[in-house]
């Protein structure tokens, strides 16, 4: 998985098996190629990505320790 120069610090894997990085990329074949980063919404972001046993994706901060949770692989996240 080549994760130089893309700012990517945490990777969860979907259910769908595609990759999702902490900063909104995507991507499709294990990690050879990355979509342009996405926002996730108006102040949410994160350093780690971790799906949790509820099959959840938790995104948290290391700064501050906020946390953000998608139950739709993403899609959409609820605040801290």
């Amino acid at each position: 998985m080549e994760l130089v120069g893309l700012s990517i610090n945490s990777v969860v894997e979907l259910k769908d098996g595609s990759l999702l990085a902490n900063n909104g990329r995507i991507s499709k074949d294990g990690g050879k190629t990355w979509s342009e980063p996405r926002l996730f919404g108006q102040g949410v972001g994160g350093e780690g990505l971790l799906r949790l046993k509820s099959g959840a994706i938790a995104l948290t901060t290391a700064s501050d320790g906020r946390v953000w949770f998608s139950r739709d692989e993403g899609k959409t996240w609820t605040g801290p």
